[in-house]
């Protein structure tokens, strides 16, 4: 994104790869984060309720981690393809 405002063009391909590999890296810190947190509630004694709102929240989570992995994608493909 600074190569663009430096140059006036469009991001080398290496600029877009690292652009993508630092998305992926943030994503999947959050998926490992997430999932301390899942394995945190699933030893803890919580009530039957609130297990059952974490694995909901998970299964929800999950669905979520892949559309923006996905999204990430066609955007890196697109972006390359503007080049």
């Amino acid at each position: 994104m600074n190569e663009e405002r430096i140059t006036g063009g469009a991001p080398s391909r290496e600029a877009l790869e690292r652009e993508h590999a630092a998305t992926m890296r943030r994503l999947d810190l959050l998926r490992k984060e997430f999932a301390d947190y899942v394995r945190i509630q699933s030893e803890a004694a919580v009530p039957p309720d609130v297990a059952d709102s974490v694995a909901m929240i998970e299964k929800t989570f999950k669905r979520l981690m892949q559309h923006a992995e996905q999204s990430a994608r066609r955007r890196y493909a697109a972006r390359l393809g503007e080049r």
